[in-house]
């Protein structure tokens, strides 16, 4: 019985981050609407659909308040990340070390290793 449960809560987590696309989806088609909507349209239940919410705002994926007076969505903003700029020159770092033995090199001016004589 233990392990059922167990089961089902590493499936709802392995699953949930599939909900989360669905729930994006459901806002950027609809900025408007409201929690009751999107779990009839998609068959998640209120409780999950809230707790993604939470989850998206706090990844920065989804901006947006609802209305306190109706609970539909009022101007709700999905977020897409931005891609990771990877930098086109490689930093060229100084050798502080020797690569022929490994003795620390103290002088920024030094051509040869003090220790085994290659050449830095």
């Amino acid at each position: 019985m233990g392990s059922a449960i167990v089961g089902s809560q590493i499936n709802a987590l392995a699953n949930r981050s599939k909900l989360r696309n669905v729930v994006s989806h459901e806002f950027s088609t609809n900025p408007n609407v409201s929690v009751e909507e999107i779990s009839a349209n998609t068959g998640i239940s209120v409780k999950d659909i809230r707790a993604i919410i939470l989850d998206l705002k706090a990844d920065g994926r989804l901006r947006g308040n609802f209305s306190t007076s109706t609970g539909e969505g009022k101007s709700m903003e999905v977020i897409q990340p931005k891609p990771v700029q990877v930098s086109e020159q490689p930093v060229e770092e100084k050798n502080l070390f020797c690569p022929n033995c490994g003795t620390p090199v103290s002088r920024d001016s030094a051509v040869y290793c003090a220790y085994c004589g290659s050449k830095l």
